[in-house]
């Protein structure tokens, strides 16, 4: 599934290469999927191009990298390939076509079901949705992470947040890699949860972090998850 050929084509599957050598091993041969590294940028642009696939299905966590939300733009305004679907794939259904042995779960087919389809402009840098309980320290107070890219983050936080505030902000993943940055405050709002303490939740956006740094944390915290769930 992995080889590419010629003709048409349902489906590019874009992930990385141990998703994909995991689900190649489970999943049923089948002419109307290729599967394709992430790396190979510009060989899954030419596939595209040449057999016109319906619908590409990228990993979230792919996503969260430069190179995929430079690829999904492309895919979307590059007038010289066809119009695809474009659908992700969330880590926890990544995890489950590259452990589960069911022939309902590792088809072709589960693929496309378990991915979601992109609505809406492409924002600058993909935000990615984070697992419950990863927190941020935000000038030096934790504060509940809800979603990360290379430029910004979203906050839930217990101390008061205003638009234009200068922050720090600090990551930290289970090994101990810690990514700290300047970011301004972008917006603010102050919650009243039912039956919770007041809270604000705010989107800030960084000032001095490398990019890599930001892709990194977060291609930690994704192997992190996919190993507590084998």
């Amino acid at each position: 599934m992995s080889h590419d050929s010629t003709g048409s084509l349902h489906t590019v599957f874009v992930a990385s290469s141990p998703v994909l050598a995991a689900w190649s091993e489970r999943a049923s041969v089948s002419s109307d999927i290729v599967a394709l590294d992430e790396a190979d940028t510009q060989g899954i642009i030419d596939v595209v191009a040449r057999r016109r696939p319906t619908v590409v299905v990228l990993e979230r966590r792919f996503l969260m990298t430069s190179k995929g939300a430079a690829l999904v733009h492309r895919l979307r305004h590059d007038e010289e390939l066809p119009r695809v679907e474009i659908r992700v794939l969330p880590t926890e259904h990544a995890v489950t076509l590259t452990t589960s042995h069911s022939p309902a779960v590792t088809s072709p087919a589960a693929v496309v079901s378990l991915a979601q389809p992109i609505t809406g402009p492409v924002r600058r840098a993909v935000r990615v949705p984070m697992p419950e309980g990863v927190q941020a320290q935000v000038n030096g107070v934790p504060a509940a992470l809800v979603d990360l890219s290379t430029l910004g983050a979203q906050v839930i936080s217990a101390r008061a947040l205003r638009p234009n505030q200068s922050v720090r902000v600090q990551l930290a993943d289970e090994r101990g890699v810690v990514v700290r940055t300047r970011a301004g405050v972008a917006w603010a709002a102050f919650e009243l949860p039912p039956g919770a303490p007041p809270r604000y939740r705010a989107g800030v956006e960084f000032q001095d972090t490398d990019p890599a740094a930001i892709e990194a944390f977060y291609e930690r915290l994704a192997s992190s998850a996919h190993g507590r769930r084998e």
